[in-house]
């Protein structure tokens, strides 16, 4: 396969990319008992990074051309370091406040800005080398929680975890600084339709609304499910801050397994029925995560829900770029755009509902929001074997 160092630079910034989104959830509490924040604050957190994150599908939406994936990416890395690296060394509520949106928003650029750029040079092999790189993005959420809890054991300091990753984002920096994406033939020949012509178009049609609405319930709940597992296992579950923020990256190692498992089945059954499939089994665990009081029956639930949503998100951009191939740049920053507004509303939605109904009820709109994926899944696949007919 040609653009083997592209591949492995695109790895690597999932990777990373996947750390500062990991490393959120379990973080949530130390910062919590910092900052002395409710229920509601806290889930205001994760809103402020996905702000940014939406911010940044819409510029990529708009602005896309595969001849500006370089000032995407580079720009992207070097923001993204500068960003954590003055959180780790500057931890004050203001200032992480505005942080985070910074690293949602160099984040998302850098993160939408790798799938854009694969999904117009891999276009034959799009599915599978999406999820291939994704892959990447599981170890990167794996390595974040195993990160976090190791960092609060030994020094007791939730912002050193932000110095480490802000680390590993410069590396990165340099690495794409030093890609030549020049290297990867043939050039494929861009689309310079307009962007209001691009979006007008995708308006009119009934499969992307569905898409993006599939996005947005989505990313709700598993940024949903994660930021609040460590959160509901230290008070509903009474388990310790490090035990909880090592339970996460159980949901990722069982998703790298997934992945592979997507990769497989990808060319065997049909995409909808494949993401249909795995959002109904997401969703029956996700109801375990929150039902079962045994700690190893409830991590088991956890494990499976990430086992079956592990090639959910990669695979929806995949079945948008197969569904609109004309329109690349504009469906993969809509579908991130659509996903990171369910980033932005639903965490929040959980906390605030929590703060009324009591966080052990509370989190139960998390697998409703996953049994909302399934059907909206189920009725494009209506969509698309009606329109064939």
């Amino acid at each position: 396969m040609k653009g083997r160092r592209l591949l492995a630079v695109s790895s690597l910034g999932m990777l990373i990319f996947a750390s500062t989104t990991a490393i959120m959830g379990p973080l949530l509490v130390p910062m919590s008992d910092s900052f002395n924040l409710s229920l509601s604050q806290v889930g205001r957190l994760i809103s402020f990074r996905y702000q940014g994150f939406f911010l940044s599908s819409i510029l990529v939406g708009v602005l896309w051309q595969r001849g500006r994936a370089r000032i995407f990416l580079v720009g992207s890395s070097f923001v993204l370091c500068i960003a954590l690296l003055t959180i780790g060394l500057w931890p004050v509520l203001p200032v992480v406040y505005v942080l985070l949106f910074v690293i949602g928003l160099s984040g998302g650029m850098m993160h939408t800005g790798v799938d854009s750029l694969l999904s117009e040079i891999y276009s034959d092999v799009r599915t599978r080398v999406l999820n291939l790189v994704h892959i990447f993005f599981g170890l990167g959420a794996f390595l974040g929680p195993i990160v976090v809890g190791t960092v609060l054991l030994v020094f007791g300091r939730w912002n050193l975890v932000y110095c480490l990753v802000g680390i590993g984002a410069l590396a990165l920096f340099f690495l794409f600084f030093t890609q030549n994406l020049k290297e990867v033939e043939p050039p494929l020949p861009e689309t310079h339709t307009g962007a209001w012509k691009n979006l007008t178009y995708l308006t009119k049609s009934t499969p992307f609304w569905l898409l993006a609405l599939g996005m947005f319930f989505y990313l709700g709940a598993e940024v949903s499910l994660l930021s609040w597992v460590p959160m509901f296992m230290t008070r509903v579950r009474n388990a310790s801050m490090v035990e909880a923020s090592y339970t996460n990256s159980v949901f990722w190692i069982t998703s790298l397994v997934g992945r592979l498992f997507f990769v497989y089945l990808s060319g065997k059954i049909p995409t909808p029925r494949l993401l249909i499939l795995a959002t109904l089994g997401a969703t029956f665990f996700a109801v375990g995560v929150f039902s079962l009081a045994n700690h190893t029956l409830m991590i088991t639930s956890l494990a499976l829900t990430g086992l079956f949503t592990s090639g959910v998100y990669p695979t929806i951009l995949a079945l948008g770029g197969n569904t609109f191939p004309k329109r690349m740049g504009m469906i993969i920053g809509i579908l991130t755009a659509a996903s990171s507004l369910g980033g932005i509303c639903f965490p929040w939605l959980v906390g605030l509902g929590s703060e009324y109904l009591g966080l052990a009820r509370g989190v139960f709109m998390i697998p409703i929001l996953m049994g909302l994926v399934a059907a909206t899944l189920v009725y494009f696949e209506k969509r698309l074997i009606k329109g064939a007919a």
